[in-house]
């Protein structure tokens, strides 16, 4: 089963992410991979903070950077 995971989290924090997970023995594109938005904002609004989505393919995966992440 495919979980995703939705963080609030900057360049330089989601980059740590992926290096712990790589550093776990994790394969990116095997047990796992993820997408980066950069903040958005203009004149009329406060904007959008920027966050990245890591979708695991592992439940268990999933679960655990869940909890420790969060």
């Amino acid at each position: 089963m495919v979980v995703k995971v939705k963080l609030t989290a900057t360049a330089a924090v989601t980059l740590d992410k992926v290096h712990e997970l790589r550093r776990a023995g994790l394969v990116q594109g095997t047990h796992f991979d993820f997408v980066y938005h950069p903040s958005k904002s203009d004149w009329l609004d406060s904007g959008t903070p920027s966050s990245v989505e890591f979708t695991f393919y592992d439940d268990q995966l999933a679960s655990f950077y869940t909890l420790k992440w969060q």
